[in-house]
């Protein structure tokens, strides 16, 4: 059973001990007798059960403030014992103190010279102002690879005096100055002479400076052989290597050995499909048959898709140009593939469809100037033979000048007096890979006998590329052969 808490009761005026307390909850001080600590009772203010505390202890009197200790020092101060000569270091004590000795226990003076902090051991640059880069055993050093960057040459505005930096290859041209745009032509300047090596003795040479050198330069050799900068590099030494002697036979027996090269057959489909579908529509707009009219257009559309169609049509020209002339370059130094597939820049395919629209003109124009009037039922006859015997011609001598109006080189023209039976058998091969399935095409295409022209324009295409073959390997006989004769000749 609990207590019944009481109120609390008023201590006599005299007699025992009082305590004074204040009610919980609303702060009321009260008062009880000493012997009534640990009972409950109630507050005479708020009616709350309460009971009552113990007497609270008795305020102590705060201590003393701490004596001021002397100056101590935080310096780290080393000790020699006088005694036993035990080295022992103390820090924290005062200057001017005693402290005893670990080992004997004697009182030894704490000295007013601090120990001197010791140099870190770290290479200069971490010390001082000035900075110093580590390139490690593993990776080229700066110097060799400043010596395989391009050369420049400073140029100095004569108007406002603009200093500009340019490449070498751009000397002798006109360079427009970005501050006042005036044109200042940059002078070619003379080959530095190159200061000869001082020649060195044995006691001159360092081994240790001689293996650096080595592990440098080796890791150069490897790093180029890696990068972009040492295929450039592999390439143009590559280029400058001997050329390739053509084998007996290449002109026959390799004649289909480029369509191994990646992505050939892809191209060749694709230009095949595009193909069609421009000569179907085309013809068949043109030729009344299954063309824009049939497909239900309007007159707008029509036009429209004429010249969507048009400008696809120059497209893939382009892009087959880019192929065959790459593929001849190739071919006239005995290589098997393209390397040099076209991008999307129009630049890089626009040049070879100009060179052999060109050469495809002059080739053809003996036959349609001097022969068309004479014999007009054989025209077409004459023009085939005409570009037979002409355009090797023409765009060897092209590729040969390096311009695309060089129509007649004379080193290609004298090969025939030097080389017929070269020109005769290049000659008897090319007549079914040209004259053949293109002269089908026209005759199909005048008949409008559009169901053949699916087998027959790819048959086309695929002989063309093998052209572009045939008319590579036969450049590259002639070379061989003509770089033998000198040979011969210089000998004798």
């Amino acid at each position: 059973m609990h207590d019944t808490p009481t109120r609390l009761p008023r201590p006599a005026a005299s007699g025992g001990s009082v305590l004074r307390f204040s009610c919980p909850t609303c702060g009321k001080a009260c008062t009880a007798h000493a012997a009534a600590v640990g009972k409950r009772a109630r507050c005479s203010s708020c009616n709350t059960d309460l009971v009552i505390p113990p007497a609270s202890p008795k305020p102590t009197s705060p201590p003393p403030a701490p004596a001021r200790q002397p100056f101590t020092s935080r310096a780290r101060y080393t000790l020699s014992c006088g005694r036993c000569g035990t080295r022992y270091s103390v820090s924290g004590q005062p200057v001017g103190a005693k402290v005893s000795c670990p080992d004997c226990g004697v009182a030894n003076l704490v000295s007013s010279e601090p120990d001197k902090p010791s140099k870190a051991q770290r290479p200069p640059a971490l010390d001082q102002t000035q900075y110093e880069l580590y390139e490690g055993e593993d990776q080229p050093w700066g110097v060799h690879l400043a010596d395989q960057a391009p050369r420049h040459v400073s140029v100095v505005c004569q108007l406002c005096g603009t200093r500009m930096d340019v490449a070498e290859k751009h000397l002798g041209k006109q360079l427009v100055c970005p501050d006042c745009g005036t044109k200042t032509r940059i002078a070619v300047q003379p080959p530095a002479e190159k200061t000869k090596a001082p020649r060195l003795t044995d006691e001159a040479v360092e081994v240790e400076a001689a293996q650096e050198n080595t592990l440098a330069r080796f890791t150069v050799e490897e790093y180029l052989s890696r990068s972009r900068l040492g295929q450039e590099v592999a390439s143009s030494r590559g280029a400058a290597a001997p050329p390739r002697e053509a084998p007996s036979g290449a002109l026959y027996r390799r004649a289909f050995t480029c369509w191994k090269s990646p992505g050939l057959i892809a191209v060749w489909l694709t230009v095949s499909v595009m193909g069609i579908l421009v000569f179907c529509v085309l013809g068949g707009s043109v030729g009344g048959g299954a063309g824009v009219v049939s497909l239900g257009l309007g007159a707008i559309a029509g036009v429209l898709l004429l010249v969507v169609l048009l400008a696809i049509s120059v497209l893939v020209a382009g892009v087959l140009a880019k192929i065959l002339i790459e593929l001849l370059s190739e071919s006239s130094v005995g290589g098997d593939r393209v390397r040099e597939w076209p991008t999307t820049d129009a630049s890089e395919w626009l040049g070879p469809l100009v060179t052999l629209v060109v050469a495809g003109v002059v080739a053809a124009a003996p036959a349609l100037l001097l022969l068309g009037g004479i014999l007009p039922g054989g025209a077409p006859r004459l023009v085939w033979l005409s570009l037979w015997l002409g355009f090797p011609l023409v765009l060897l001598s092209q590729l040969e000048s390096g311009s695309v109006w060089g129509v007649l080189s004379p080193p290609i023209v004298r090969t025939l007096s030097r080389f017929p039976l070269r020109w005769i058998a290049f000659y008897a091969l090319s007549y079914p890979l040209v004259c053949g399935p293109w002269e089908l095409v026209a005759e199909v295409a005048a008949n409008r006998s559009m169901k053949w022209m699916y087998a027959l324009i790819p048959l086309s295409l695929f002989a063309t590329i093998t052209y572009a073959r045939v008319l590579g390997l036969h450049a590259w006989v002639l070379e061989s052969l003509d770089r033998s004769s000198a040979d011969a000749s210089d000998s004798d």
